[in-house]
């Protein structure tokens, strides 16, 4: 499990694909593209994923991350789990894949 920044273009085509070197700078410019408009996913297991893992994406749409997986999403797929409904954001349109999203589980 590494941390990774994947840059796209509007298209949803990739661009970019960096790991984290260990570096102040790549841990710099990785929150500056995350923090900007940029398209991005970015993912990073804190403490190497032993409790924590975040994951953000900005400017992605449903069908490129359906893409990505290899399935469509379905209507049960935007349901809150029960345990951590309280603590979710509430998705801006229901049962719709949200283009910008960040989470930490």
């Amino acid at each position: 499990m590494r941390t990774f920044l994947l840059e796209l273009d509007l298209n949803g085509d990739v661009t970019s694909l960096s790991f984290e070197d260990g570096s102040a700078e790549w841990r710099e410019r990785a929150w500056t593209i995350v923090d900007s408009e940029a398209p991005h996913l970015f993912y990073d297991p804190l403490d190497d994923g032993m409790e924590y893992v975040y994951l953000s994406w900005k400017c992605i749409e449903q069908s490129v991350m359906e893409r990505w997986i290899g399935q469509r999403f379905e209507e049960v797929d935007f349901l809150p789990i029960p345990q951590f409904a309280r603590r979710a954001r509430k998705l801006d349109s229901e049962k719709q894949f949200p283009e910008t999203w960040a989470v930490m589980f």
